[in-house]
């Protein structure tokens, strides 16, 4: 039994779920397109299921259990972005750029330091046998996090009713380096090598080179769609198959029938020869008003059997041609390709691309989904606490505007001094009121000093009435000793005068 090691990232929101058979997710895929089939009891052993709790960062401070994958994961990103010059979020998606020295497009796979090794075992496989590979992975400078044994997932065989169990492994790996911020690379070599270590740590054979199967690895829903269409595949060709044995039991038919035709052809030729003369004096009578009815009979046998293979094989060519062609027709129709030009080759060709393009855009979606759900979770985090400053900050601001008045002295009458002239509707300080906000800044030391001391003024003044541009403005002024009132309070008197005499 051969074995082999397909490194993957790791779905750090969901992989608890599927290892630890968590109910929800269970009852979830039962419901889904493609259910995973667990059958714990057909299942000749229970799963295995371990987690490494030995490095700080892996378990919990307080309680020192483990945390969850996607806890660690956040913790990664912490560092990373401590690394970082700008302090960004690493790049999670996959993305497109351009290779200089080629002028092509390529994919660069997205930010994954912790990735899954999907493992395939045998039904006596034990967690200590993944002692030498978890050793190896460790000197090359990756470090294990969880190991999940399953004995309870596979299929039942519809002919022989028996439980078929994929017995398989889930090693989780971390391959990020903490003190700098960045991931590990295990290069072609690194991997090949891997393959050979689960051979010889598993007691099974080692899986062949991709160079030479030619075929990339399959996860499994990859490879259910890949064997479903393959089925529906076989199934066709197996219809025509049928179509092609049947033309050829008629064929077969028809040849026997030829040959019978041929003997009671030569029994008529040797009666006809016997009949001497007989057949002389018919013949001329026939001669002289047509061939009767019999020799008619025989000429038409005698062609039917001479063209009859002629006609058989061409019936069966045909029969074959437009059977395969009404086979591609289908195909080509469910799958949504033009029919022009296809052939069996060719189809598989365009519907392995099609699956792969189909797969890319189910991972997209799901990493959207995903991104989408944190992105409400932070999003409502956010307002939450919004909600609970703003709450905070109502029912504590009394009690700070009060410390706020022990703490400066003039403070309290400054206020007062701005509230009199807003609720007054005038645009401009009483001399009164210039000096209690003067009083306010009386600690002040310079100029830009007390410009600080106006703008502070300013904004408390905010919090109990409403406040402009110009009142920022005067307040500035006051500051600086440039502000003057005596223009503004004069036109006011004016304007009081004549409405005191009749104006």
């Amino acid at each position: 039994m051969k074995t082999g090691g397909h490194i993957k990232p790791c779905k750090v929101g969901s992989v608890e779920e599927h290892n630890e058979r968590n109910p929800e997710y269970v009852e979830r895929m039962k419901h889904s397109k493609h259910p995973l089939n667990f059958y714990p009891t057909l299942a000749k052993r229970p799963n295995f299921d371990w987690k490494n709790s030995e490095r700080e960062q892996y378990r919990d401070k307080v309680t020192g259990k483990p945390l969850k994958v996607a806890q660690v994961f956040n913790q990664m990103i912490a560092v990373y972005q401590e690394h970082d010059k700008r302090h960004r979020r690493p790049p999670l998606k996959d993305r497109e750029r351009l290779n200089k020295k080629t002028g092509k497009m390529e994919t660069v796979a997205g930010w994954s330091p912790i990735r899954e090794a999907v493992i395939i075992t045998k039904h006596d496989t034990k967690p200590e046998d993944f002692n030498p590979v978890m050793e190896w992975f460790r000197q090359n400078g990756v470090e294990p996090m969880f190991l999940d044994l399953h004995f309870d997932e596979g299929h039942i065989d519809q002919d022989t009713g028996e439980f078929m169990c994929n017995h398989h492994a889930h090693l989780g790996l971390d391959f990020f380096d903490w003190n700098t911020g960045k991931t590990i690379k295990l290069g072609p070599k690194k991997m090949s090598e891997l393959q050979t270590v689960l051979a010889d740590a598993l007691g099974m054979e080692r899986g062949e080179l991709k160079e030479v199967t030619n075929r990339d690895y399959m996860d499994i829903p990859e490879y259910r769609e890949y064997a479903e269409a393959l089925t529906q595949k076989k199934k066709e060709v197996n219809e025509v198959d049928a179509v092609l044995t049947e033309k050829h039991e008629q064929n077969q038919q028809l040849s026997d029938e030829n040959a019978r035709l041929r003997r009671e052809n030569a029994a008529l030729q040797t009666k006809n020869a016997l009949g001497g003369a007989a057949s002389a004096v018919g013949q001329s009578i026939a001669g002289l008003f047509g061939q009767s009815s019999k020799d008619k009979a025989i000429q038409q046998l005698q062609d039917t059997i001479a063209h009859e293979p002629e006609r058989t094989e061409a019936a069966v060519a045909s029969a074959r041609t437009d059977e395969r062609q009404k086979v591609i027709t289908e195909i080509c129709k469910t799958a949504r390709f033009k029919s022009d030009n296809h052939t069996a080759e060719t189809i598989g060709q365009r519907w392995r691309v099609n699956v792969d393009a189909k797969n890319d855009l189910k991972q997209e979606v799901a990493d959207l989904k995903e991104q989408h759900k944190k992105d409400l979770a932070a999003k409502d985090a956010v307002i939450t606490k919004r909600d609970n400053t703003i709450q905070e900050v109502s029912e504590k601001h009394g009690t700070l505007l009060s410390l706020l008045y022990d703490i400066w002295k003039g403070l309290k009458e400054a206020i007062e001094a701005i509230v009199s002239r807003v609720t007054a509707g005038r645009d401009y300080f009483t001399d009164a009121e210039v000096k209690k906000i003067e009083g306010a800044m009386a600690s002040a030391g310079d100029d830009e000093d007390r410009k600080q001391y106006a703008k502070d003024i300013f904004t408390v003044a905010g919090t109990v009435t409403d406040t402009d541009e110009e009142l920022s403005h005067d307040l500035t002024a006051i500051a600086t000793n440039s502000y003057d009132n005596t223009e503004k309070v004069m036109e006011e008197e004016r304007q009081s005068r004549r409405g005191g005499i009749g104006y």
